[in-house]
């Protein structure tokens, strides 16, 4: 992950347990989006990147 202070991270919630503490790390943004009956939601994920987000 490349990000740093001021960009947004996108990810499920429940996250893997690391993805949080990566995040605060970098001081990053975290941006939740809650699993869809225990999967990934890459259409509502899709819908709220923004320019910050960091790939």
């Amino acid at each position: 992950m490349l990000a740093g202070h001021g960009d947004e991270v996108v990810f499920a919630w429940p996250p893997f347990e690391a993805y949080p503490a990566m995040k605060e790390n970098a001081g990053a943004t975290p941006v939740y989006v809650r699993l869809a009956s225990h999967r990934h939601n890459i259409d509502a994920m899709a819908a709220i990147v923004t320019e910050r987000a960091a790939f």
